[in-house]
């Protein structure tokens, strides 16, 4: 399927670039619970959001360091720039996001949180106008991620969260309570985020963007998608717009053939 919209599974020698790996939901169907409306933050219950956190267990155990991105992105920049910069060699960290003062802890979490989190991890608080990280974009030190048993502490808070409310959305927030006090602040070029909300995004934060996210339900590719301009520059053509995608790849017009209906047939 991603060859009819012109993503080379190998290269020019026909050694394999791409690999899909496939996740299980069954490991988080029995943990989700989203508590705010569908209709107004989109499909946060989705198995594959969580699947960020199973990455140790997807990829290869030699794999110590990946990048994380959400699909609703575009990287302007060199990603090679972000792997070297981020979590270097002997770091304390476990991730690496950009940083956000709103929504900060305090806002994510209440006082039944805290009190769980100070019992669960001896004594720990974290301030209520700690600032988060959106969890679209991540630099993970996978083996420190192994080593911490940092799932663990993830599917106890989804668990906690099923059962007794703990807070309104998905992913994000038992995310952001497993790693406290063990993110890198990334800059904030490597994830200009809120197109899928914001009708109105800083110029300059654009221009200089790295990678650019759209965060919200307004996706690029929808029909009331916000931001277009920026995301039709990068849109792969289904087919080379000379065929259709079908289940088994593309199915071409006449006068093209190739696996991608690229080639023009005289």
């Amino acid at each position: 399927m991603l060859e009819c919209h012109g993503v080379a599974m190998t290269n020019a020698h026909g050694v394999r670039t791409l690999e899909v790996i496939g996740f299980d939901s069954r490991v988080v169907d029995g943990l989700i619970r989203v508590y705010a409306s569908k209709s107004v933050v989109g499909n946060l219950a989705s198995p594959l959001n969580y699947a960020r956190f199973y990455l140790h267990e997807l990829l290869h155990p030699a794999v110590t360091k990946v990048i994380y991105m959400d699909v609703d992105t575009i990287s302007r920049g060199d990603l090679r720039e972000l792997w070297v910069a981020a979590l270097p060699e002997g770091s304390a960290n476990v991730v690496a996001a950009v940083s956000r003062s709103s929504p900060s802890y305090g806002k994510f979490f209440g006082q039944k949180v805290r009190t769980l989190f100070a019992e669960r991890y001896g004594g720990r608080h974290f301030g209520t106008d700690d600032p988060t990280f959106n969890a679209g974009i991540l630099v993970f030190d996978l083996a420190a991620w192994r080593a911490l048993g940092l799932v663990g502490e993830i599917e106890w808070w989804m668990e906690r969260n099923r059962k007794d409310k703990l807070w309104d959305y998905g992913s994000q927030p038992p995310l952001l309570l497993a790693v406290h006090g063990r993110w890198e602040h990334l800059p904030h070029m490597w994830n200009t985020d809120t197109l899928g909300w914001a009708k109105s995004v800083s110029a300059s934060l654009v221009e200089n963007a790295k990678i650019l996210h759209w965060t919200g339900k307004r996706k690029p590719w929808m029909p009331d998608g916000l931001h277009k301009n920026l995301w039709t520059p990068y849109a792969g053509k289904e087919c080379s717009g000379n065929g259709v995608c079908m289940s088994k790849g593309c199915t071409c017009l006449a006068g093209h053939t190739g696996k991608a209906c690229e080639v023009e047939v005289n």
